[in-house]
């Protein structure tokens, strides 16, 4: 798929018939003369120049082929050669490169053993001149030694070539390209070659180049008339037929549409052919090269994040991204900093925002982008405007801890296996992330629900308490009602989302679907302030209230004992601080009960419960550095807290940890200074 500046693989521009009109004149008409002759091909940067010089060697073996006279093609590349008489060197090089694997008359072998001689000269000067210091002497050597030889002179060598070409009536074609790539010296020293070989007999120079290139390029060497100069050494110059706009359209979609096809993706140019007709694209390209770098760029690109985006919209952007990569570049902390300050201020990356661009292409195509009315054709558009999916544009792959919007359309889907969804998502370390995007309130811009099992699923996966920390914990509920906001029918969304809520009898633990009561509880009592539900959840709230509110207080008084356990058993799990902290508060007669029953005059509780909720460590370690007093009447009403520093006085050593018997050490001497 990767395409290079040089040869297409197939005549997209017409450029294979223009080759064999070519090829016929040259053949047909100077077929009679032994004189060199220089054929131009000119026209500008991208017209398929190097194509065309493909073609010209196609076109020239089919007719040789019919013909059998003898011929050969020399592709001279100028690069990498700089002073006069190197390139003058490689020029003759590459020419005798050819002559020696001719099939010679006899009479033309000793001149063939000259040119064996000379190439072989001409290799171990390349090798000599990596060397410093003795390189001179070294090259002066090997030239006194040519020179027994009979390889007297470049002039002798060419004298040999002209005869051996001319006996035998060989025909030689140089092809010589990439003109446009040379500096102004390369470029000029080139033509200097071109002019001292021109005696070389049944030879046709063919060179492809941009004329005001070259002709700028003698000018600053030689502050000369360049047109007038190539006059005298180009007789017979074709200027490549323009690329005409229709060309360009048809093979800009012949080739998105074939690489749409490699990825197996089924996307509908249509939108994109409006874009490029309507919106400015198709001013970007004028030429072969600008679609192959646009191709070249997008190959590597669009795949890594192609589920992620809108395609159509990311294939716009990848055009910016090449023709105007300045913008693109700012784009992106542009677009942020804008959404930042809208923020404090009625401000959006609209119109005003994009007149500042100077480019007016790339006007044209973020006005699309950023201000054009969303289609109705999908409800998943993942468009560039969104900030859902804004920065996934701009990069290469998500990060290791982002959550794949494949991963949150499956989890909507209906009938769909949730618990290993959710477990993969898990496993992965991505849960925060899913969460997060669960919760996020536009996420009904994106998806609509009407699957009732979704909630049970949802709450059913976060019961295993091994899954479940306190990071995560604040974005559980949001993520939960958000989904009552997607359902298709809220009142029925809603009604299902409260209903699941409601704890069983018993004594079986359901830590999640009690954190949720909790935060209810907590909610109703007026201590949670950012959960503002809509008007479908508080009527359901409103209904399931009474039953919510029973089975919550069973809830307490039936598993406190194994939370408690828990605790003893070092486990501490954070959620057991919660559960003592809702029992204190909501059953504080019956926790008073337990408390006088010794069960929660455990050490191990005790020190747990100082370390949860009474002490506050010093930045940056863990040391405890004081006690604040902000729960102990929920957690030691009465005079509870004295009985509580009671039974820590009497801890064994070695009872407790380290660190908690800092806190308790902390604890008693706090109570003792007051």
């Amino acid at each position: 798929m990767l395409s290079s500046d040089s040869v297409a693989s197939s005549d997209l521009l017409g450029r294979d018939i223009f080759a064999a009109r070519i090829i016929k004149g040259l053949t047909k008409f100077f077929a009679g003369t032994n004189e060199s002759l220089v054929v131009g091909i000119s026209g500008k940067w991208g017209t398929g120049k190097s194509t065309l010089l493909s073609f010209l060697s196609k076109h020239l073996d089919e007719h040789y082929r019919l013909d059998q006279s003898k011929y050969r093609i020399v592709n001279f590349n100028s690069w990498g050669n700089t002073g006069d008489q190197d390139l003058e060197r490689s020029f003759l090089e590459a020419v005798l490169k050819n002559l020696v694997e001719v099939d010679w008359k006899r009479s033309a072998n000793d001149a063939n053993e000259k040119f064996k001689s000379y190439l072989k000269y001409l290799e171990h000067l390349k090798f000599l001149r990596h060397f410093s210091g003795v390189a001179n002497v070294a090259v002066g050597a090997m030239e006194d030694y040519l020179s027994l030889k009979a390889v007297r002179s470049l002039e002798d060598i060419k004298g040999h070539a002209n005869e051996v070409l001319s006996k035998n009536n060989l025909k030689l074609y140089v092809l010589i390209d990439d003109l446009d790539r040379l500096t102004p010296s390369e470029i000029t020293s080139l033509f200097k070659v071109l002019k001292v070989n021109l005696n070389l007999l049944n030879t046709f120079f063919v060179i492809a180049y941009d004329k005001e290139v070259v002709v700028n390029a003698l000018k600053q060497q030689y502050a000369i008339d360049g047109s007038k100069y190539l006059e005298k050494i180009i007789q017979v110059d074709f200027e490549v037929p323009p690329v005409m706009e229709y060309q360009i359209e048809e093979m800009f979609f012949e080739r998105l549409e074939n690489f749409f096809e490699t990825m197996d993706l089924a996307v509908d140019t249509t939108q994109l052919y409006s874009i490029w007709k309507y919106h400015g694209l198709k001013e970007y390209f004028h030429n072969v090269r600008d679609i192959n770098r646009f191709f070249n760029s997008l190959i590597f690109s669009l795949p890594n994040v192609y589920q992620e985006v809108n395609i159509v919209e990311f294939v716009v952007l990848e055009a910016v991204k090449v023709f105007d990569y300045e913008v693109y570049e700012n784009l992106l902390p542009e677009v942020l900093r804008v959404r930042r300050m809208a923020i404090w201020e009625s401000i959006e990356f609209d119109d005003s925002q994009i007149a500042r661009y100077k480019n007016l292409t790339t006007k044209a195509l973020l006005k699309y982008l950023f201000t054009s009315p969303s289609s109705t054709a999908s409800t998943l558009e993942k468009r560039l405007r969104d900030p859902e999916f804004f920065e996934r544009y701009f990069s290469l792959s998500l990060s290791s801890l982002d959550i794949e919007t494949e991963n949150v359309s499956q989890f909507f889907l209906k009938n769909r296996n949730r618990t290993a969804l959710l477990n993969s998502i898990y496993k992965n370390g991505k849960s925060k992330s899913f969460l997060r995007r669960l919760s996020d309130q536009k996420l009904n811009d994106h998806y609509t629900l009407d699957d009732e099992l979704i909630f049970n699923n949802f709450l059913d996966f976060w019961e295993d308490e091994s899954k479940l920390n306190a990071e995560i914990s604040t974005y559980l509920y949001k993520s939960y009602f958000n989904l009552a906001y997607n359902f298709i029918d809220k009142r029925k969304g809603a009604r299902i989302a409260i209903s699941e809520l409601i704890l069983s009898g018993g004594s079986r633990l359901q830590t999640t679907r009690f954190l949720f009561n909790y935060f209810i509880r907590l909610r109703d009592i007026g201590i949670v302030s950012d959960f503002h539900p809509g008007p479908e959840l508080r009527e359901q709230l409103k209904v399931f209230k009474p039953e919510m509110e029973k089975y919550f207080l069973d809830y307490l008084k039936n598993n406190h004992d194994q939370y408690i356990w828990r605790i003893i058993s070092e486990r501490e799990e954070w959620f057991c601080n919660v559960f003592l902290f809702a029992f204190a508060k909501f059953l504080p007669d019956e926790y008073i009960t337990v408390w006088k029953s010794d069960r929660l005059k455990n050490a191990k509780v005790l020190a747990y419960i100082l370390k949860k909720n009474f002490v506050m460590y010093e930045a940056g370690t863990e040391t405890p550095g004081m006690i604040k007093y902000d729960l102990k009447d929920t957690f030691f009403p009465g005079n509870l807290y004295d009985e509580m520093l009671e039974k820590l006085k009497g801890i064994m050593p070695g009872e407790l940890d380290g660190k908690t018997s800092a806190v308790v050490e902390l604890s008693l001497k706090e109570h003792q200074n007051k």
